[in-house]
């Protein structure tokens, strides 16, 4: 929308537009995030704020302090914390296609799995590459 172009019907999101033009009113203060390798199932979800990221298995972990996420957090200490993200995350998925839902989508749509993808040049020569071997007298 910053472009003025048309915002495509199944795009997911709100648009950050107004906060980039100063409006902070509708600003939360957590980012829900859902990937995956090469854009296939199986999806992986988050809700991160500042400080914590809580992931849709209920790994819970202070990123400042735990940025390679090595010591989920169990304490109650951080009950407060986990409620509400955990909260913020049911209800962003609760309308959130299933991982067999988009395999269904992406075939509908012709879009090959990543197993298809990983293989597609398997079996086929390379042409152009590696070194020359040398001519040698016994050759």
């Amino acid at each position: 929308d910053v472009t003025g172009s048309p915002t495509p019907d199944d795009l997911d999101g709100v648009s950050m537009l107004p906060l980039l033009k100063g409006d902070e009113s509708k600003a939360r203060d957590w980012a829900f995030v859902d990937y995956s390798k090469g854009g296939t199932p199986p999806y992986r979800h988050f809700v991160r704020t500042k400080r914590y990221k809580l992931y849709s298995t209920g790994e819970l972990y202070d990123v400042p302090n735990d940025w390679m996420e090595q010591n989920a957090l169990t304490s109650p200490e951080t009950d407060g914390v986990r409620k509400r993200l955990q909260t913020v995350l049911d209800d962003i998925l609760k309308d959130h296609p299933s991982d067999e839902e988009i395999k269904k989508r992406q075939s509908e749509k012709g879009l090959k799995d990543a197993g298809e993808k990983k293989n597609k040049g398997a079996g086929k020569k390379k042409k152009g590459t590696g070194k020359k071997k040398k001519k040698t007298a016994d050759a």
